[in-house]
């Protein structure tokens, strides 16, 4: 018979229809050796059977529970993991609760009940739901990071959104936070400051090997919640399958304005282009080539100078910009 409590490491607690998208994937992060606060699951046995009309505060299961997850020496915290949270095809992150600082029973029961409720909000009132228990910790820095430039999906690339504290303020979309783009290596190519703090570069580092380990345990880019310790411990809090569309890395030559910038500030017209541009780009490709500064092939494979909705742009690695 299927339990109304399972342990995160329990091989039981990777099965989705047991312990909902969130739990699941946890479960499979820890026994990848990822780094997981743990935890215990109200199953969706559980929701099952609230749904069939059992009292939340007094079902021996809320109990078992609570004393398995230690609440009596420690706060906690009580997640949703909806069945249908935490897809490839969406995630739905955010529309259904989460009650953090639960201290005592009778507050863990109400929170449990909160949970349970939210599918009425999230649209998904008839789909099972279980209840993932967590203690509750006090991050200096939580945030989300994106396996894949959610923008041009990029695979070469990571976007990292951070706050004090944890996550949840980003996920409710109450904030901006920071943001970094990053390479693999966790090589910051930008920073935009916005309303988050500036973190370590020991921090992106890990972050970014927490995304690769990601990659590795679940075969295919994450994106994830995180939290990061005033210990500077990293701590895995969600995985989820991107559900950006995977591009790849571009390949071929980046045009931008580089050092035509000053010559050709403004756009130009269609006529202009035509007088412009094929002379520049025959004087550029004899340059780079009388300059040693690329071979024949290389510049072969290049247009060399082009136009861009008027505004003219040069391969930037022939003209020596990258």
């Amino acid at each position: 018979m299927r339990p109304y409590v399972v342990d995160l490491t329990d091989e039981a607690a990777q099965d989705v229809s047991l312990t909902g998208g969130k739990s699941a994937a946890l479960a499979k992060a820890e026994a990848g050796g990822l780094a997981t606060l743990g935890g215990v699951v109200l199953t969706t046995r559980f929701s099952d059977a609230v749904d069939e009309g059992a009292d939340v505060a007094s079902h021996p299961a809320v109990r078992e529970a609570f004393d398995r997850a230690r609440g009596d020496e420690r706060d906690l915290v009580a997640r949703s993991s909806s069945v249908v949270e935490d897809a490839a095809e969406s995630s739905m992150a955010g529309q259904f609760d989460s009650v953090i600082g639960i201290t005592g029973f009778d507050a863990f029961a109400m929170a449990v009940e909160k949970v349970l409720a939210s599918r009425e909000r999230a649209g998904a009132a008839d789909q099972p739901i279980a209840v993932l228990v967590q203690p509750l910790i006090e991050p200096a820095y939580g945030g989300i990071m994106f396996g894949v430039d959610p923008v041009t999906g990029r695979t070469d690339r990571r976007v990292v959104s951070v706050v004090s504290g944890g996550p949840e303020p980003l996920v409710s979309g109450e904030v901006d936070g920071a943001r970094y783009l990053l390479e693999p290596d966790g090589t910051v190519l930008e920073y935009d400051a916005n309303d988050g703090p500036t973190l370590e570069r020991s921090h992106l580092r890990a972050l970014a090997t927490l995304s690769e380990d990601c990659k590795r345990v679940f075969a295919g880019p994450q994106d994830n919640e995180w939290a990061i310790g005033k210990d500077g411990q990293l701590w895995l809090l969600q995985s989820r399958p991107v559900t950006t569309e995977v591009r790849g890395v571009p390949r071929g030559p980046v045009y931008g304005p580089g050092p035509v910038a000053e010559t050709f500030p403004e756009p130009l017209s269609e006529l202009e282009c035509d007088m412009w541009v094929p002379p520049l780009r025959e004087a550029v490709r004899e340059a780079v080539l009388l300059a040693g500064m690329a071979t024949e092939k290389e510049v072969a494979a290049s247009d060399v100078v082009v136009s861009v909705g008027g505004h003219v742009a040069i391969d930037l690695r022939l003209a020596g910009e990258i």
